[in-house]
């Protein structure tokens, strides 16, 4: 600590309690700011506000490919098609962090949407998916909703409402988050949101929740084709050539949409005008080294 003498951590697990505390002058620093009071804290000239482009945890609308009907991939590509990420964010998420369409974030350096499937949704072609699919009345699906993250559960209520556009009514179960856990990991769901944290690189994402087997793949998908890009991208020297087999890996996981990308959540601090080298790091970490007070 090069300019500190000491750091003291407190954890004030009431969201209102950091605010009252950071107002107070008790705090000097404080994370995970309600998403409600963002829009007025970050202008408060009594605080700094600190966000970033470059970091942050990438949520996902997940698909159980091993069951029907999301073993057929034209009922998944319907559901891509059918969501609009705006909306998502503007109540969901009340106008905070980005459009979800990829894992990383806009600032990252890894970062290219060319090629993706469903960036903009298309109802009519959504339509004609599921009525190729042999649904053309629509159907009825679950989704498995985790009662302790509110913007994912709103989430689920927002992609209801959108879903009704191509005939599909989805039924919400909320649920306590060590059943969510259960249910998630051993494959006993339909579909549900979930999210990743730190995907600083793609191969964090890919060989985590996307590759057959992996530790993270929940949604049973499994694609050779995907599986050998993988394998090659994380053996291979230099960022524009691995960047480039990212990018199939991308056109091919969206098109066969085992899952679909629906936010991407970037982190807020809020300081007191006095702290100075606090910034957001793309491993989600609190680095102390450069941070000091001007008293």
């Amino acid at each position: 600590l090069p300019h500190l003498d000491s750091v003291t951590f407190r954890f004030l697990p009431v969201d209102q309690s950091r605010i009252d505390a950071l107002s107070a002058g008790e705090i000097d620093w404080a994370d995970a700011i309600p998403l409600q009071q963002v829009s007025a804290l970050s202008t408060d000239p009594r605080f700094t506000y600190v966000t970033s482009a470059t970091a942050g945890i990438p949520d996902f609308l997940a698909m159980n490919t091993t069951q029907a009907p999301f073993d057929d991939p034209k009922v998944r590509q319907a559901i891509a098609l059918a969501i609009d990420r705006s909306e998502i964010k503007k109540v969901a998420y009340l106008g905070t962090g980005e459009n979800g369409l990829i894992e990383v974030p806009t600032g990252s350096s890894w970062y290219d949407d060319q090629g993706v499937f469903a960036a903009e949704p298309d109802v009519a072609k959504a339509k004609q998916l599921l009525a190729d699919a042999g649904y053309p009345d629509g159907l009825s699906i679950d989704y498995l909703g985790l009662s302790q993250y509110p913007e994912l559960l709103k989430t689920g209520q927002i992609v209801r409402e959108q879903l009704k556009a191509i005939g599909v009514d989805l039924t919400i179960s909320a649920v306590d988050v060590s059943v969510w856990y259960d249910a998630f990991v051993s494959g006993n769901y339909q579909i549900t949101s979930a999210y990743q944290e730190r995907t600083i690189d793609p191969d964090n994402f890919y060989s985590l929740v996307v590759k057959s087997g992996g530790p993270i793949n929940t949604t049973g998908y499994s694609n050779p084709k995907v599986d050998a890009l993988i394998a090659e991208a994380a053996t291979t020297d230099g960022d524009e050539a691995r960047a480039g087999l990212y990018q199939q890996i991308r056109e091919q996981v969206t098109a066969d949409a085992p899952l679909v990308f629906t936010h991407y959540e970037t982190l807020n601090y809020l300081m007191n005008k006095n702290v100075v080298g606090s910034e957001i790091t793309p491993t989600l970490s609190l680095h102390m080294e450069n941070i000091s007070l001007n008293n």
